[in-house]
């Protein structure tokens, strides 16, 4: 199964999670690997407003959105 998916966004990640419980009845692993090559330069040429926080977003925070939605998915198999 392939999906597109912005771990950035809680509800693409969601529906990723639902489409994959619904056509495989449970999540039995999880693998957050999900990146991209994010803001790179110098720090004074570097962008500090949105490139920055979606460079966070995605390669920080997008790992525990992902654990966080499946882990009822994985519960009570």
């Amino acid at each position: 199964m392939a999906l597109v998916v912005d771990v950035c966004r809680e509800d693409d990640v969601a529906n990723m999670v639902a489409t994959a419980h619904k056509a495989f009845g449970r999540v039995d692993c999880l693998f957050n690997n999900a990146g991209f090559g994010g803001v790179s330069g110098n720090i004074e040429d570097t962008d500090m407003g949105e490139p920055y926080q979606r460079t966070v977003d995605a390669m920080l925070t997008g790992w525990n959105r992902h654990s966080d939605i499946f882990w009822p998915a994985g519960i009570g198999r």
